[in-house]
């Protein structure tokens, strides 16, 4: 039986229209309640900043006190002094009624309001000056003040000495009837709304009513007790006056107070109530609106929906030259047009896909690399060219097989033979992730390749990964040359280390950044020892004292070369003849230098040895010169001698003398 789509339409209105309605009643009350808890929430913030406001009032009150329990004067209990300074300081805080000072017999010796009567004033009969006496830290004690007539509220701390005895107490009594007054104007509250302040004993510190019976009426006792136990709270109650107040409790976090806020009820959900009727009104005006135009236009809507639904059954059968067309101007031609316009498209998309399956087979099998679909049981579904190139078998004998039993040679994975083997396609398949790997395959003969793979994942249009696509690449030439290339440097590091000469590098701050072992080892340093040191801590003095002179000229020359005398670890002179090349970027700053150092010690022992040989060398050729002129004039004493022996007679006394110069002269010619 057929179900015309007028009547279709008119029942869809009042399925979607019934619950309308009931949601709408629902949500009234949902809205009523909401903007009440709103209220509510209003209501307890107002009473949290009263109560932020009094803790911020009693924490500034302590922190003064703390100040001036400090304060040499309160100490040394200087009563002119502290009269003076109190004095100053209390115009400062208006809402306080005084600060006062006393010593442990309660007796007052500074007061901020000086009269001989407040002078007078012992306080050792009030609890606060009880409690403070032993040490204690006083907020909220209310009392009448003595001196002022008025209600307050002490705040005292003890006074200590420097040897941490406690010598007095001072206080900075609130004045209750003030602080009311302030927050009673500065309260934006509706008329009838009350705040009261209590302390945790209970106790009414701050009544909206003058009178603190009717506030401990109106509050009630339950309340009260919630207060005490800083209970943060928000309920109705009807007052002692006959009045229905929404109240509101915040504790006071430091004071341990709580401020009780009380709004009368019918004036605090009145707005609340307000924009719940508005709403319900204006929704039942939209709701009867609704309905008459749904029923106007379903008319209208029916009309094309048969033409509508001939065409798409054509454009269902594939007919994608279809055109279908719909009269009215309305929303039904446009999807016409639409349907028209995704024929269109859909016929130019199938003509698109086709050509670019036939360029991407071009592509892919005009990749120099492998390329190959691998699904999730590791089987694969498509390869290209390049990759079964790369396994020397036809495309037809691999689709199908799984990927280790081409690529491997194995009737089981290769991470299932091998721990360490790190399958790309198996890791693109846990973590959804490109993954990268250099992997040994083996061609059709058995041969060894170097493969470097990629796997990136495929997904479906649930973003399920339902196979990988891996692109394998021939990398054994490159391999095999970085294995070369690694055998080279390590050919060459061990020249580097093994050379005879010292060697070492230095930056442009002067900073060994590179030695040999050599360097090290006739130094005594360990090469970790030597790599980060400055070039002159391994200098001797006389080297050091000209290096930063010729570090410059080094790097303006580019070049050094000269003798340089080394300072080892344990102390020894190391005389080395040096030659060092400096590195520069391409904008020609320097970098760095290459020095290579000769190690001379033993060529300057010898050139010692051979400096020693010539000077006694020069020493024997002085002294056979002077013998051989020493000889000389003993040769002609002793011939004049032997002459002057000859000339004389036996008995001549002269002759004893002549025979010792002659004597003496032999001796001398002989040594």
């Amino acid at each position: 039986m057929r179900f015309p789509c007028k009547y279709k339409l008119i029942s869809i209105i009042l399925v979607i229209l019934i619950p309308m309605v009931i949601f709408s009643i629902y949500h009234y009350f949902e809205m009523l309640g909401h903007n009440k808890e709103v209220i509510r929430s209003n209501n307890l913030a107002i009473a949290k900043n009263i109560a932020k406001e009094l803790d911020e009032l009693v924490n500034k009150s302590l922190d003064v006190l703390y100040a001036l329990s400090r304060h040499p004067a309160v100490i040394a209990k200087n009563s002119k002094e502290c009269n003076r300074l109190f004095a100053e300081l209390l115009t400062l805080y208006p809402l306080h009624l005084n600060i006062v000072a006393a010593d442990m017999h309660g007796n007052i010796y500074g007061s901020g309001v000086y009269s001989r009567d407040a002078m007078k004033i012992n306080c050792s009969d009030k609890e606060w000056f009880t409690m403070a006496s032993k040490g204690k830290i006083i907020v909220g004690d209310i009392h009448i003040s003595r001196l002022f007539k008025v209600p307050a509220s002490m705040i005292a701390v003890p006074v200590f000495d420097k040897g941490k005895k406690q010598v007095g107490v001072i206080g900075f009594p609130l004045n209750l009837s003030k602080i009311r007054d302030k927050l009673t104007k500065a309260s934006i509250l509706p008329d009838k709304s009350t705040i009261d302040v209590i302390d945790s004993k209970g106790n009414i510190l701050i009544c909206s009513n003058p009178e603190e019976k009717f506030c401990k009426e109106n509050i009630g006792p339950d309340f009260l007790k919630r207060g005490i136990e800083r209970e943060e709270i928000n309920e109705e109650k009807i007052g002692i006056d006959g009045i229905k107040r929404l109240f509101s409790i915040s504790s006071m976090s430091d004071a341990g107070w709580a401020v009780i806020v009380g709004i009368p009820t019918q004036k605090a959900y009145r707005h609340a109530y307000s924009v719940s009727r508005n709403y319900i009104l204006i929704l039942l005006i939209v709701g009867l609106a609704a309905l008459t135009m749904s029923l106007l236009f379903s008319a209208k809507i029916t009309k094309n929906l048969s033409f509508l639904v001939a065409g798409m059954k054509e454009i269902e059968q594939d007919n994608l030259n279809f055109k279908l067309k719909l009269s009215g101007n309305d929303e039904l031609q446009d999807v016409a047009e639409s349907f028209n316009r995704m024929t269109e498209r859909r016929r130019k998309v199938e003509e698109k896909i086709k050509e670019s399956e036939a360029f991407l087979s071009s592509v892919l099998e005009g990749i120099g690399e492998g390329v190959v679909v691998i699904d999730r049981d590791f089987k694969i579904i498509s390869a290209n060219k390049g990759y079964c190139d790369q396994v020397k078998k036809s495309c037809d004998d691999i689709i199908g097989k799984h990927c280790y039993e081409v690529s491997h040679h194995s009737d089981k994975p290769c991470f299932e033979i091998e721990n360490e083997c790190e399958c790309t396609v198996k890791q693109c398949f846990e973590t959804g992730e490109h993954h990268r790997a250099i992997h040994i395959h083996y061609d059709k003969g058995g041969n060894q390749v170097f493969i470097e793979t990629n796997a990136y994942p495929l997904k479906d249009p649930s973003g399920n990964i339902v196979s990988a696509i891996e692109t394998l690449k021939d990398v054994t030439d490159r391999i095999k040359l970085e294995k070369q290339l690694e055998e080279v440097k390590e050919r060459y590091r061990k020249l580097y280390d093994e050379a005879p000469d010292m060697m070492h590098s230095v930056d442009k701050d002067g900073l060994i950044i590179l030695c040999n072992k050599t360097e090290a080892e006739i130094l005594g340093y360990s090469i970790d020892e030597l790599v980060g040191k400055h070039v002159s801590e391994i200098l001797a003095p006389e080297s050091r004292r000209d290096y930063s002179e010729k570090f410059k000229l080094h790097k303006d020359t580019g070049f050094f070369e000269g003798e340089r005398i080394f300072l080892a670890k344990d102390g020894r002179y190391v005389p080395v003849f040096m030659r060092a090349k400096a590195m520069y970027d391409d904008n020609g700053d320097f970098l760095m230098n290459d020095v290579v150092s000769r190690d001379i010690t033993e060529k300057k022992a010898l050139e010692a040895q051979l400096r020693h040989a010539q000077k006694m060398e020069a020493v024997g050729q002085l002294a056979g010169g002077i013998a051989h002129d020493f000889n000389n004039i003993l040769t002609a004493i002793i011939g004049y001698g032997n002459l002057l022996h000859t000339k004389l007679e036996e008995n001549n006394l002269l002759k004893h003398y002549v025979d010792q110069i002659l004597s003496a002269s032999e001796r001398a010619s002989k040594l």
